[in-house]
């Protein structure tokens, strides 16, 4: 018990005053790479590879989706990384927009403050109850893998959350599972939702989303963490209805982000009484 709780203390005063000392460099990665980095799977040639392919592809999106609304990274004045994990997207995108100006935000305390100890970044601790999340504004707002999976309720809170907390004319650029996920549930994710996939596949055609929480419990949030799918025009009728019209679609790509995820983006506009 006592052998327990120091080595718990240990990890605790490492992430809060140490959270790099677990880090190091990789071939053709800026910064360094934290060893709890879940996004790399291991220090072979192959698993760097399909890790900075992975976060070029995000930085790539996120700009086509400022394009498509007359934007460009020179614009953005305050941008949040929502879901920042150990910052595989954020080591890019920080050479796009000032560290100052991006936020890192993630439930894991050791990647926040990983992300902001290497990239310079501002750290925000995330919460599982969203109401606590500290959102303030930004005019970027960047989602990979979240939405992903959350349940109905959850998704809806975090759209609500992050459509007031963009600035006008501000975009918020998110990650979603789609056509290409549904369609191949079969041999995706290690077979676990096959059984499943007519079922899915079924919910999402009739109610626009279809959610299946993970076996394990995650924290406080137990039943309401796991594989989500959507249909675009359910998140735009709901992003739409959740703040009074003031998120308007602006851009979406299927498989947008590393030919997995669809990749959709809302524009905060004003909204005429």
């Amino acid at each position: 018990m006592l052998k327990r709780r120091l080595r718990s203390l240990a990890k605790r005063l490492e992430i809060r005053f140490a959270p790099g000392r677990r880090s190091r460099f990789l071939p053709g990665v800026p910064g360094r790479v934290h060893t709890n980095d879940l996004m790399l799977f291991d220090s072979s040639r192959e698993s760097i590879e399909n890790y900075l392919r992975a976060a070029r592809s995000a930085v790539d999106i996120v700009a086509e989706a400022l394009a498509e609304v007359g934007r460009s990274f020179d614009d953005v004045t305050s941008c949040l990384d929502f879901g920042c994990g150990h910052g595989r997207v954020l080591r890019l995108l920080q050479q796009k927009v000032a560290a100052q100006r991006i936020t890192a935000c993630d439930l894991d305390e050791e990647g926040v403050r990983f992300c902001a100890a290497e990239f310079g970044v501002r750290p925000m601790l995330s919460s599982w109850d969203i109401g606590r999340i500290p959102l303030t504004t930004y005019d970027l707002i960047w989602s990979g893998s979240v939405f992903t999976h959350l349940d109905a309720a959850s998704c809806d809170h975090l759209l609500q959350r992050m459509g007031q907390s963009l600035l006008p004319g501000g975009l918020m650029v998110f990650s979603m599972h789609g056509e290409f996920s549904l369609a191949n549930l079969e041999h995706l994710y290690g077979g676990e939702h096959a059984a499943e996939a007519a079922t899915i596949r079924r919910e999402v055609a009739e109610q626009g989303i279809s959610f299946r929480h993970y076996a394990a419990n995650w924290g406080d949030f137990a039943g309401t963490y796991g594989m989500t799918w959507h249909r675009k025009e359910y998140l735009q009728e709901r992003a739409a209805a959740l703040t009074d019209g003031a998120l308007r679609l602006a851009f979406f790509r299927p498989q947008g982000w590393d030919h997995h995820h669809d990749v959709i983006a809302f524009e905060k506009v004003e909204v005429v009484a």
